[in-house]
């Protein structure tokens, strides 16, 4: 979905939760339009441009020719604001959802899979402690916060009316890469169609630029848990209504 007005678009923010493909998407813009997208200001230099990674660096899949930014990643409220404030230049917003139970299990996962292991190897563990820090109440509420940290993303995209934005899902990059990297493309007015081979080589380059690296074998029982937690605080059916303003 696409939303524009007549000012010409300058740079785009990449606003999404974590774990919603918001690397994939960077990396397909860095390439389509062969300009850096930049991390957010919270990153302390962890967060560098897709085409600087050492990935790239050997392939040279992305082939930077303007330094001039195309985008900003931002997976929070406070760090869209931080990145709005870097440019002069109208700037759109392209907004990623993920089925929030997804995104937010996805996220949290590691976490809670190294609580479950800490409670495992430590049958001693006080009990009270036990309840407290690794129970079922802290980490309900721990979901809670995390509902609302996805929810930031959307309200950052509903506040951008009238402005040119795009709403992008996670859901179809995974069922149509092709159809998702022109779609790109064609709303944010790059002038480039991309073929199944250049998308497949630059979302293979993305899977192996990331940090923390996707595709893990996780507890299935593990991803019940968290998810049963996360699915009483949001419906993704819900968000994307308020996203098409029904």
């Amino acid at each position: 979905m696409h939303d524009s007005n007549e000012d010409k678009v300058g740079n785009w923010h990449v606003i999404s939760y974590p774990r919603s493909g918001n690397h994939a998407v960077r990396s397909l813009i860095e390439y389509a339009s062969e300009r850096p997208t930049m991390p957010s200001l919270e990153d302390n230099g962890l967060d560098i441009p897709i085409y600087l990674r050492e990935p790239n660096q050997v392939s040279k899949v992305i082939d930077i020719k303007d330094s001039n930014p195309i985008g900003y990643k931002a997976h929070s409220l406070l760090e869209f604001m931080q990145n709005d404030s870097r440019t002069d230049l109208s700037s759109g917003l392209i907004l990623i959802t993920r089925d929030p139970v997804a995104a937010i299990v996805s996220h949290l996962y590691p976490e809670y899979e190294k609580n479950k292991l800490k409670i495992k190897r430590n049958p001693f563990l006080p009990l009270t402690r036990k309840k407290i820090y690794f129970g079922n109440t802290w980490w309900i509420q721990r979901s809670r916060i995390e509902v609302n940290n996805y929810l930031g993303s959307i309200y950052a995209y509903l506040s951008w009316k009238g402005k040119p934005r795009i709403h992008l899902r996670f859901e179809e990059l995974m069922s149509n890469p092709v159809d998702f990297a022109n779609s790109i493309s064609s709303q944010m007015h790059l002038n480039r169609e991309l073929d199944e081979d250049e998308v497949t080589r630059v979302l293979s380059l993305s899977k192996s630029s990331l940090q923390r690296k996707a595709g893990r074998t996780r507890d299935p029982e593990l991803v019940s848990q968290l998810s049963s937690m996360v699915s009483q605080f949001v419906d993704y059916e819900k968000v994307l209504s308020m996203i098409d303003g029904k």
